[in-house]
């Protein structure tokens, strides 16, 4: 074997790997890409791809998304209600103290 033979044996083996590994990781890889865009404040459900093995996987991150949007709303909830609870006496104390300094 020469040494061109063998130089090209090697780029038909990367050509062919890089070929394989996109075409079996391409739903992988746009799952991912989703992921990245996924925001706290607007939380969406990935989408269905033909592949039922990525399927399976993207109905458990489903189930997490739906499991942390439920929790950045109680979270949210949460926060709203203390901060009105502490405002409501903060107030009237605050209100107070205006009456006692102008008597």
């Amino acid at each position: 074997m020469t040494v061109f033979t063998i130089f090209i044996y090697y780029i038909v083996f990367f050509i062919s790997k890089f070929l394989f590994i996109n075409l079996a990781f391409r739903d992988l890889f746009l799952v991912s890409d989703e992921l990245k865009l996924i925001n706290l404040n607007k939380i969406k459900s990935l989408n269905l791809t033909e592949n039922e093995e990525i399927n399976v996987i993207i109905n458990s991150i489903n189930s997490f998304l739906d499991i942390i949007d439920k929790n950045t709303k109680s979270l949210k909830q949460f926060n709203s209600w203390v901060s009105h609870e502490f405002k409501t006496p903060l107030m009237t104390i605050s209100t107070e103290l205006e009456y006692l300094h102008i008597s």
